[in-house]
């Protein structure tokens, strides 16, 4: 485990650079090859912040690496966020653009682009970006839709201010053809699904739950 810091300027908010890693961590079931963080941070311009890590072991997950990485300054910045796993085979790939408030301790932005590539199935790539708002007292995504390679397309909502959580999804001509290899052998279903679905929960419990299916 490596790590190094300098600091300069003024005390109470200095300009930081730091560079660390470490390697070949182990505890009971979980191992990693290789972690590395740098940091450069100028309260006067745009920052840079980056984290990487290869070789996650957990149970029988496998992370083969992760990357993040922060550009710009508290109020301006982009984040991005890389992960390809091994076991299962996976792939997930996100940006987001926002700004934090300190004084308010609110961030509010947009999730800019999302893609997942699932261990089963087709990839689901974001359509445009959507706004989301994350404090204490409110956390909250608008709706955000996916295009689900090869047909249709699926669409998600919440928002959380405790203890009301209030979520709305919907799927649109989703070809489940494209999902028989998450059935048991020798099964298959073939049909085009439609759906929708509005769940709202007063902390662990249901108050509302309306889910369509055609």
């Amino acid at each position: 485990l490596q790590l190094k810091a300098q600091a300069r300027g003024a005390p109470e908010n200095p300009a930081l650079h730091a560079e660390g890693g470490a390697q070949k961590l182990r505890y009971q079931d979980q191992q990693l090859a290789r972690l590395d963080l740098r940091i450069d941070y100028d309260p006067a311009r745009p920052s840079k912040a980056e984290l990487s890590a290869e070789g996650l072991v957990s149970g029988e997950t496998r992370l083969q690496s992760l990357r993040l990485s922060l550009d710009g300054r508290a109020e301006q910045h982009h984040l991005g966020l890389s992960a390809q796993l091994s076991a299962p085979s996976s792939r997930l790939e996100l940006s987001a653009d926002g700004g934090l408030d300190l004084a308010q301790r609110r961030w509010r932005g947009q999730l800019s682009s999302s893609r997942l590539q699932p261990p089963y199935g087709p990839a689901w790539t974001q359509e445009a970006p959507a706004a989301v708002q994350l404090d204490a007292s409110l956390q909250q995504l608008a709706q955000t839709c996916w295009r689900i390679d090869g047909s249709g397309r699926s669409c998600l909502s919440l928002r959380r201010a405790p203890p009301l959580l209030h979520l709305e999804a919907a799927l649109a001509g989703i070809d489940t053809a494209q999902f028989n290899g998450l059935l048991p052998e020798g099964l298959a279903v073939e049909t085009v699904l439609d759906g929708q679905a509005v769940v709202e929960l007063r902390g662990s419990t249901p108050t509302k739950l309306d889910v369509g299916i055609q």
